[in-house]
């Protein structure tokens, strides 16, 4: 399990700690206290770092405590963003599935 945020506080993007998919469905799970934030999952087939965007998984996009399955294809990079936080906004995003069996 990869914990992308921990009490997250603060306008973030873990692009600079992303996962790269194991070709295994990923349970992605928000939770915290959102006031007006919302967290963002992206997915792309070259490294964030080389300045890529990717692609916004419209599925991902959180405002209230949830979690999701979706498939990602093996060596796709994962990131997430956390935009619009308010004055009590802490919130955790951690995705499952990305271990060996």
């Amino acid at each position: 399990m990869e914990k992308l945020f921990t009490n997250q506080t603060a306008n973030d993007s873990t692009s600079d700690n992303k996962i790269v998919a194991t070709g295994r469905e990923l349970t992605v799970q928000a939770y915290g206290t959102w006031d007006t934030a919302t967290l963002s999952v992206f997915l792309s087939v070259s490294d964030p770092a080389t300045g890529n965007d990717g692609v916004l998984l419209t599925d991902l996009i959180f405002t209230d405590d949830g979690m999701i399955a979706v498939q990602v294809p093996a060596g796709n990079y994962v990131w997430a963003t956390m935009a619009s936080v308010g004055a009590s906004t802490d919130l955790n995003l951690w995705i499952n599935g990305q271990g060996n069996d």
